[in-house]
């Protein structure tokens, strides 16, 4: 399994730098990790199993309002897009 920071550059380069809902063009750190198919329905980290998103496409698809932490973010530290 490739670890997850190349496979988040791998992902990014496949949406050519943009978020995979609106298209509009974010730096990698911007942007945050979702899953098209959830975990909580066995979905895994596996790269094509992966979008990056911008903070409110990614509360949008996920249908709740939760903190996001974009790529790079210290663990512990949460912030709202």
């Amino acid at each position: 399994m490739m670890p997850r920071k190349e496979s988040t550059a791998k992902v990014y380069e496949r949406q050519h730098g943009k978020c995979a809902d609106c298209q509009t063009s974010y730096h990698i750190t911007c942007l945050t990790r979702a899953h098209r198919v959830p975990k909580r329905e066995s979905g895994s980290w596996c790269q094509n199993n992966i979008d990056l998103l911008c903070g409110p496409c990614h509360r949008a698809r996920d249908g709740h309002n939760t903190p996001l932490m974009p790529i790079g973010t210290p663990l512990g530290e949460k912030i709202y897009v």
